[in-house]
């Protein structure tokens, strides 16, 4: 069972909440490029970017650096009053308001102190792999500061709603923060401390499994902060101490503002050769039919008509180098049976059947990720891509059944939109909850 707390957070004070609050909130560290980064420092200066992707070296020999400057910066706006941590023990709940294509999303979130689990007990479930630079320069970050300044998106299932019904006689009462993130999009926080309602939701969150949205560098740096500090404190560990638990965004499958979009695939760096077999490679697997659109119509076209495939059998969108667009279908004659549990997902059956078998290891070379279909479009137009891939959202009923059989999906396979912000409310590890 999922061992779900709720904790003291660290929270902008109200003085600092009331001045400008749209100032205070950022993205989380992997999407912030350095340009975003310049301007959230220069758009309040109390932004959470100061702790979340601080100035400095990532060198963690120069001193000072990245993390230190963190450290000192937290410390400094604990001392002063910028932050203050709640008296109380409470679940925070925050919802998210957005649109796209057209419509309005409500996303609720449940912010908790889960107990950190090892994936091999089947309590918590990843996705994705992870790759070694991200995690040290996490564990820097939280060996520094000794907190969670970003919580992790995990999904869970409620069925029989009553977790929803909790949250959602929740929103009812008046928000203890409202702040529009950095894209402008509004955010409010309630802070649950009833032990009723405290107790209740601790109950229908455990025995369900969760399943790591966004955030798998992060849970995994923080099994590993864990870790160490376990064997630093040895034999007087009890257990209960804050560094066992992360903090984690709970949303529910079933959520109406539940978003996933899909990240789109563009080769390039491939020699004529090489390019030649990625086409043949692809026509082994796929038939492929030609669109005849205005290019300024693309990269829409393609998406309008992959979208009439859902359901049906397996289809990407393609843009060649000369401008040509396609869509290709999976072949009749291929059996999706013999493809296994990930064989209806294009981007598995993309990457996997049609360009590893010809391009091996380097296909980690040549593959670049863009979850913006314009953006892929345009590296293909301006020569820095060879070929573009238009693929479908995945399919959560996809994404539950496979991940729950402990099955690793692509890289990049999903783009949970919004992403969660940072700035909400912060984790502290030091001391026991």
């Amino acid at each position: 069972m999922a061992e779900v707390r709720p904790f003291r957070g660290i929270r902008f004070g109200a003085g600092v909440a009331a001045e400008d609050p749209d100032g205070l909130l950022c993205p989380p560290y992997d999407i912030i490029g350095p340009e975003q980064q310049g301007r959230l420092l220069a758009r309040h200066p109390f932004n959470a970017v100061r702790l979340e992707l601080p100035e400095g070296s990532p060198d963690e020999a120069s001193v000072p650096n990245r993390y230190t400057n963190a450290s000192d910066t937290f410390a400094r706006w604990l001392r002063e009053g910028a932050l203050e941590r709640d008296e109380c023990l409470a679940f925070y709940l925050f919802r998210h308001r957005f649109q796209h294509g057209g419509k309005t999303y409500r996303r609720l979130a449940l912010l908790a102190a889960v107990r950190l689990e090892e994936f091999d007990k089947g309590i918590v479930l990843p996705h994705e792999h992870t790759t070694p630079a991200p995690k040290r320069d996490r564990l820097a970050l939280m060996r520094a500061c000794h907190v969670n300044f970003s919580p992790l998106m995990v999904l869970y299932r409620d069925p029989g709603g009553e977790v929803d019904d909790i949250l959602s006689a929740a929103t009812k009462g008046r928000p203890a923060f409202a702040a529009k993130d950095a894209e402008g999009l509004p955010c409010e926080l309630w802070v649950l401390s009833s032990p009723d309602v405290v107790c209740r939701l601790q109950q229908a969150l455990g025995p369900q499994p969760l399943y790591i949205a966004d955030g798998h560098h992060r849970y995994e740096t923080a099994l590993a902060y864990r870790d160490e500090a376990r064997r630093s404190m040895g034999d007087s560990a009890t257990g209960r101490e804050a560094f066992n638990y992360v903090l984690l965004a709970l949303t529910s499958f079933d959520d109406p503002g539940l978003l996933v979009l899909p990240y789109h695939r563009v080769l390039g760096g491939l020699t004529g050769r090489l390019l030649e077999r990625v086409w043949g490679g692809l026509s082994r697997l796929f038939e492929a039919s030609s669109l005849d659109v205005p290019e300024a119509e693309l990269p829409g076209a393609l998406l309008e008509r992959l979208s009439r495939q859902a359901g049906k059998r397996p289809a990407i969108g393609v843009v060649a180098a000369d401008g040509t667009a396609s869509l290709l279908g999976l072949r009749p004659e291929v059996d999706l049976a013999s493809t296994g549990a990930l064989g209806p997902f294009e981007a598995w059956l993309l990457e996997e059947r049609a360009l590893r078998p010809v391009l091996g290891e380097a296909l980690a070379e040549h593959i670049f990720y863009i979850h913006d279909a314009r953006e892929a479009l345009q590296s293909v137009r301006e020569g820095e891509g060879q070929i573009a891939f238009f693929l479908r959202a995945l399919p959560m009923k996809l994404f539950e059944s496979v991940v729950g059989r402990g099955i690793r999906l692509p890289p990049k396979s999903t783009y949970f939109y919004p992403k969660l912000p940072t700035g909400l409310v912060f984790n502290p590890l030091e001391g026991e909850l």
